[in-house]
Formats: C-alpha cells, sequence, structure tokens
C-alpha cells in the first residue's frame, strides 16, 4: 500500500509539469511580447534617425557645393575689382601727366602771347617813328631849293640829314616788315599751342570719363562682392546649424542604441554590434 502511494506520488510530480508547461508558457509569450515591440520601437526610432542624418549630410553636400560656388564668385570678383583698382590708378597717372601738359602748354601760350604783345608794341613804335620820318621828307620834297638851304648851314649838311632820314625810313621799313613776320610766325605758333591745349583737353575729358566708367564698375563689383560674401556667411551658417543637427541626432542614436544593448542584454541575447544593420533580424 505504502509502496502504491509513492508510486502515485513520482506519477503526479510528472504530470503536474506537463499540465503546468503550456499556462508558462502563455506567460512568458505574454511576457515577451511587450519586448520584442519595445525593441522593434527602439530600431525603428535609429533607423528614422539615421535617415535624418542622411538627408542632413545630402543637404550639407549640397550647400557645400554652393558654398564652393560662393567662395569662386567671391575670388573672381576681388581680382576683377583688383584689375579695376589698377586701370584706375594707370588713368590717374595719366589725367595727371595730362594735366601738366595742359598746364605747361598754358605757360607756352602765356609765354607767345608776351611776345606777341611785345612785338605788336614795337610795331606800333616803329609804325609812329616811321610815320614822322616820312613826314620830313615829304616837307623836304614840298619846300623849294631856297627855303630849304636858307634853314640849313649848307647844302652838304641838308644832303647829309635827307640822306641819314632816307636810310632811316629804309632801315625802320625793314625792321616793320621782320617784326610783321615774326607777329604771324608768333600767332601761328600760338594757334598750334591752342590746338595742342585742345587735343590735351579732350584726352584729360576722355580719360576722365573712362575713370568715371571704371569707378561705376568698381562699385558695382563691390556691392556684388558685399552680396556675395554676406550670402557666404548664410551659407556657412547653415552648414554650421546643419552639423549640430547632425551631431546632436547622432548622440540620439547613441542613446538608443545603448538602450536597445541594454536591453537585449538583460534578456539574454547575444549583444549586437553598433549601428542598425549589425541588429538580428525579429521573427
Amino acid at each position: 500500500m505504502r509502496f502504491l502511494n509513492k508510486r502515485k506520488i513520482k506519477i503526479w510530480i510528472l504530470i503536474i509539469p506537463l499540465l503546468l508547461f503550456p499556462f508558462f508558457q502563455i506567460v512568458a509569450l505574454k511576457e515577451s511580447k511587450p519586448l520584442f515591440n519595445d525593441l522593434e520601437t527602439l530600431k525603428a526610432k535609429i533607423k528614422n534617425k539615421e535617415a535624418q542624418i542622411l538627408e542632413l549630410e545630402k543637404k550639407s553636400q549640397q550647400y557645400q557645393k554652393k558654398l564652393f560656388e560662393i567662395q569662386g564668385k567671391k575670388k573672381s570678383l576681388k581680382k576683377e575689382i583688383e584689375s579695376f583698382a589698377l586701370q584706375i590708378s594707370q588713368l590717374n597717372s595719366q589725367i595727371k601727366i595730362t594735366s601738366q601738359k595742359i598746364e605747361l602748354l598754358d605757360l607756352e601760350i602765356k609765354k607767345i602771347n608776351f611776345e606777341i604783345e611785345t612785338n605788336l608794341k614795337k610795331i606800333e613804335k616803329n609804325k609812329k617813328i616811321l610815320k614822322k620820318i616820312v613826314q620830313v621828307l615829304y616837307e623836304y620834297d614840298q619846300e623849294n631849293l631856297l627855303t630849304t638851304l636858307l634853314k640849313h648851314k649848307n647844302f652838304s649838311q641838308f644832303f647829309s640829314e635827307y640822306q641819314h632820314l632816307f636810310a632811316l625810313q629804309k632801315s625802320l621799313k625793314s625792321s616793320l616788315k621782320n617784326l610783321k613776320e615774326l607777329k604771324k610766325d608768333l600767332e601761328e605758333k600760338k594757334g598750334q599751342l591752342l590746338k595742342d591745349k585742345n587735343s590735351q583737353l579732350q584726352l584729360k575729358g576722355t580719360l576722365s570719363f573712362q575713370k568715371s566708367i571704371l569707378n561705376q564698375k568698381k562699385e558695382e563689383k563691390n556691392q556684388l562682392l558685399k552680396k556675395t560674401k554676406s550670402q557666404e556667411k548664410i551659407y556657412q551658417k547653415i552648414l554650421k546649424n546643419l552639423e549640430i543637427q547632425r551631431k546632436e541626432i547622432a548622440q540620439e542614436i547613441e542613446t538608443l542604441e545603448a538602450k536597445l544593448r541594454e536591453k537585449v542584454k538583460m534578456e539574454g541575447l547575444p549583444v549586437p554590434y553598433k549601428g542598425l544593420l549589425a541588429w538580428p533580424a525579429q521573427g
């Protein structure tokens, strides 16, 4: 009888676990299901964050390309501005030289004017003297011989004075002719100097106009350079913000991966490598 009781107990010991196994299996499934959901949620978050990083990197590459283009444009603008500045300096030098030439021509014109004025005075003076000599000679011609002899001590004195006046008249006529020719030459020189001055004034005007055009172009390029530098700062700021966002998301991914590894470790599963693609597929 005692033997039969012990045997029954052993049988029940074997039967009870078999009867309870489905219950424990249901409980285990209920407990593992939330864990599975947590793991999948973490994976999805990591995947989403990595997708965000890829999108940020894509935007960063696009903005970096634009930034390179702007920086290249900035260099090109700087070269153009330097070229304009050099051309303006050369024009300033030419304008200065032209101004000095004009000043020199003004001095030469003043000198010619002075010479012409002096020559005119000489001409007028010689004309007056010549006029007097002609008048005296005319009077001599109009006087009769007796009157002429009475005015002079002798005929020889009269003849000597007459010859002297005649020679002086001839000399004055020659001098007057030379003075008139000199006046003509001086006036021609003055005319040429005035033409040269006018040419230099026109050249100066042309150079000044070219300078104003270059200054305008230089100013336009400076404004464009200023705008380009502003754009450069904007893109640099955008790239900086994108990098900050990328680092923040990368930090979030590290935090999520740490949580995921901790959950897997708690359940005794193999610890995956860092990164979404390293996680084992569920199911």
